[in-house]
């Protein structure tokens, strides 16, 4: 993946920058795709899990049309009278709605849309723990609770998730004539993948135009082996981060046109030995406020070419 080599760390070819891999093919631009019958079709099947063949659970009787298949015609409604059968149509709509910068956005004006953030404010994942600085004691009194367990374990990685929003939102305030967006708590889903299946979770993806880059920052604990438990966090967190950079390369490879790079990183309170000594990883291993600070200060160290939107000759890495 990155341009680094390191005989012995686990993340050399994985942390890091590099240039995307951009293609020229017009098939695999992002608005023919979703209009492809696959596509279309794997894209319902994800959004039919919220509605539609509804199961009830064991010992509830079913009423007049519950727990029977039903034949779903999907239509969304966006309220004010606007509708659509259409998935393209449907994100075109919802864009010109809550974000019409970006809608009309064509890259000829520094500041045009300046730093979004989505969601605005910070949404933990468990906000139901409200006191995290007792979640010890109350794991304690409850060993045999395992939703309590799972809930606690959630909101120790929101704390954590929060100080990575808290030093993005620090970083861009004061940037206002820089077009970039930051998403928190992305699911992406695999063009053409299956139902309930190729969904990948990227806790912040920044892709920023004023500077061409696609940042994905993923957040751990804890990067090593955990006692008791046969899987690395290491393992875990580099096959995390390659597929999110090969999900991205398939959604946007198409539409990208410039000198992209897509940089690689990690937040945590803690790591092996190992990624400490590694001089490759560790500029793109934060464990604090400040260190997210410098990967995104260095980020912003360089001369980038940037290309307008509408012009269709552009070079593309290949």
């Amino acid at each position: 993946m990155a341009s680094h080599q390191h005989s012995q760390c686990p993340l050399c070819n994985t942390l890091g920058e590099e240039r995307m891999n951009l293609s020229r093919d017009p098939n695999g631009i992002l608005k023919v795709r979703l209009e492809t019958v696959d596509v279309v079709a794997s894209l319902k099947e994800q959004m039919a899990k919220c509605y539609g063949n509804r199961v009830l659970p064991p010992g509830r009787r079913p009423g007049r049309n519950q727990g029977k298949k039903v034949n779903v015609q999907e239509y969304y409604i966006l309220g004010q009278n606007i509708g659509t059968s259409s998935i393209l149509e449907l994100v075109e709509l919802l864009l010109q709605r809550d974000y019409p910068e970006i809608a009309i956005f064509d890259g000829s004006k520094d500041g045009a849309v300046g730093p979004i953030f989505v969601p605005e404010g910070y949404l933990p994942k468990k906000p139901k723990v409200v006191d995290p600085d007792i979640a010890q004691d109350i794991k304690s009194q409850f060993p045999d609770d395992k939703k309590l367990q799972g809930d606690v374990k959630q909101t120790e990685g929101d704390l954590l998730e929060r100080q990575v929003y808290d030093a993005l939102q620090t970083h861009f305030k004061s940037r206002k004539k820089e077009d970039v967006l930051i998403v928190q708590g992305l699911e992406m889903v695999k063009l053409g993948g299956e139902r309930g299946r190729n969904v990948h979770e990227i806790d912040f993806l920044v892709i920023d135009f004023t500077y061409q880059y696609i940042l994905n920052i993923e957040v751990k604990k804890w990067l090593g082996q955990i006692e008791g438990k046969p899987e690395n966090i290491i393992d875990k967190a580099r096959d995390q981060l390659e597929n999110n950079r090969n999900l991205i390369e398939d959604w946007f490879a198409a539409d990208l046109k410039g000198n992209w790079r897509y940089v690689s990183a990690l937040y945590c309170t803690g790591m092996e030995q190992i990624l400490k000594d590694c001089t490759n990883c560790n500029p793109f291993i934060a464990t604090n406020q400040d260190e997210v600070l410098n990967i995104m200060k260095n980020l912003e160290d360089q001369d980038v070419k940037k290309w307008p939107m509408n012009d269709d000759n552009n070079e593309v890495n290949e």
